[in-house]
């Protein structure tokens, strides 16, 4: 008989661990990172576009979008459940 091979180095992280949760809150993480540029590029537009331009509607809803997909990101994250 030979002896059991035995996997090197840590176990991968598993749902019973933690390890997916772990994955999404870094995935979370990644995104609002990745989404702070488009929301303070959106930001600057608003402040240097007036009132009345018809494309004040378009900026309104990237920066609203953006709002949303953090919020979305922020409440499934594990580190939302420590708050």
């Amino acid at each position: 008989m030979s002896p059991e091979k035995k996997p090197r180095g840590p176990a991968p992280a598993g749902p019973e661990d933690g390890g997916g949760r772990q994955l999404a809150g870094g995935v979370a993480h990644d995104f609002n990172k990745s989404s702070r540029p488009s929301w303070a590029n959106a930001q600057l537009l608003q402040m240097k576009t007036a009132e009345d331009d018809p494309l004040r509607l378009y900026i309104e809803q990237i920066l609203q979008s953006v709002e949303r997909a953090t919020h979305v990101t922020h409440t499934s994250s594990p580190s939302a459940e420590n708050r």
